[in-house]
């Protein structure tokens, strides 16, 4: 079914002619605000990581495989110091991740590990 949306854009794409420049200046105009817009980000992203580099707990979670700067110090800012959980469990449901539960009864049977919305 995907591969069929995918036709049908492509095909919608194809019998379009592109669109020819009329306005050089508003163009010129977006490729400046773009290239501010790209050094303003490596200017925070370098700010972000000097933060990471400070803070003991961002530099743990960055040994981590796919875990930067940036999620790292996200991660510090909402829970803060690593004993706010006792268990890796409720780290994992402080994110929404639950396992699925099977009820039967007086038997509860937890399955593999779901990711719910949290609301």
């Amino acid at each position: 079914m995907l591969f069929g949306k995918i036709a049908l854009v492509a095909r919608r794409v194809a019998e379009h002619p592109r669109p020819t420049i009329r306005h050089p200046v508003a163009t010129h105009w977006c490729l400046r605000d773009w290239r501010r817009l790209d050094e303003r980000i490596e200017g925070l992203s370098n700010e972000i990581e000097a933060v990471a580099r400070l803070n003991a707990g961002c530099e743990r979670l960055i040994r981590v495989p796919g875990i930067g700067p940036i999620i790292s110090n996200a991660m510090v800012a909402a829970i803060g110091a690593r004993d706010v959980f006792s268990k890796g469990r409720d780290f994992a449901a402080s994110l929404g991740l639950v396992p699925r539960q099977i009820s039967t009864g007086d038997r509860t049977i937890l399955g593999n590990v779901g990711e719910r919305p949290l609301a």
